[in-house]
């Protein structure tokens, strides 16, 4: 799978979570798409900050990584940073997924 393809399955991943009003179209680049969860998350760190950390919780992005992003000599924006790790942790899981796939199993259908 190319590096396409592993950005497209991470964005839905997100568009799902976030729950973003602007769907990702498939020939956006990474850098499109970041400003993209980097608008949603500066709207949920201002308007609902729980909402963000549940969904921070259920795509898996380490808390370590998410109170490194917060610290306030962090060069990059909170939102950004954040933004940065939920990218990078729905492509990390796309990676994951697709070195375990396992084949299908034939015949599995009839039990």
């Amino acid at each position: 799978m190319n590096d396409q393809s592993i950005l497209n399955k991470a964005s839905e991943l997100i568009t799902r979570d976030l729950e973003l009003e602007e769907t990702p179209t498939s020939s956006m680049s990474e850098e499109e798409l970041l400003l993209l969860i980097t608008h949603r998350v500066a709207y949920l760190i201002e308007h609902n900050m729980e909402l963000l950390l549940s969904s921070l919780y259920r795509l898996d992005v380490s808390e370590q990584k998410i109170n490194n992003a917060l610290m306030p000599g962090n060069p990059t924006s909170p939102d950004s940073a954040i933004a940065m790790l939920i990218l990078q942790r729905q492509k990390e899981r796309i990676i994951t997924r697709l070195s375990y796939k396992q084949p299908d199993i034939d015949g599995w259908d009839r039990f």
